[in-house]
């Protein structure tokens, strides 16, 4: 039975693909939190493209989309970025290898 497969689901691990548009009062009681990922490139900001006297900033960065409330909010550490051929180091993706790196470890610390 489908019920005996979905009542197995980690459910908490769900949410939503959010694309900017103003966030929906009670929405994330329904279809689990949103993906902020204007945290990730504000992250990213400090540690890989401004200059380095910047890179304590990072630790102000206290929420990423000004829409999104932070209860609500679900920061992945990682972009799939299938849009690009090369590296942006302004966008936290694979392709830019070890400042990359240095970003999921800052970010899982």
């Amino acid at each position: 039975l489908m019920s005996s497969i979905l009542n197995r689901f980690p459910w908490d691990v769900v949410y939503q693909e959010w694309w900017h548009e103003l966030p929906l009062p009670g929405r994330t009681d329904v279809f689990g939190l949103y993906r902020d990922l204007k945290f990730m490139r504000r992250v990213s900001e400090f540690l890989a493209v401004q200059d380095i006297s910047r890179t304590q900033e990072v630790l102000d960065v206290d929420r990423g989309d000004f829409y999104i409330h932070p209860v609500e909010a679900v920061y992945p550490t990682c972009f799939h970025d299938g849009r690009s051929d090369g590296a942006d180091p302004a966008i936290p993706t694979f392709k830019n290898g070890l400042a990359f790196h240095q970003q999921q470890l800052f970010l899982l610390a």
